[in-house]
């Protein structure tokens, strides 16, 4: 086989990665940021309210948390390329090409 944009055969990439492995690290990734994000909210609550630090850090951790579960949300839909249905227009130059 021969790739057309270059003349030469396609060159298979040197170490395949699993996709299950790239998404345990993107689900690792995403849970570890976002609790140091909380960690460090709550740094800088303690800093800056230091009479009621868990009360001034709440809406931030609400949001983290909220962040969290639309991303994890959002990397457990399924990929998947749906096939798609032919175009009428298609057929019809199609069509008109074999007359």
């Amino acid at each position: 086989i021969i790739d057309g944009r270059s003349g030469r055969p396609p060159v298979a990439p040197p170490v395949e990665i699993p996709t299950s492995l790239i998404w345990y690290l993107s689900v690792l990734a995403i849970v570890v940021g976002h609790i140091a994000a909380i960690f460090l909210s709550h740094r800088i609550a303690l800093r800056d309210a230091p009479e009621g630090p868990i009360r001034a850090g709440i809406p931030l951790a609400s949001l983290m948390v909220a962040y969290t579960v639309l991303s994890l949300w959002i990397i457990a839909q399924p990929i998947v390329a749906e096939p798609t249905a032919v175009e009428p227009q298609a057929d019809a130059i199609s069509v008109a090409a074999r007359n």
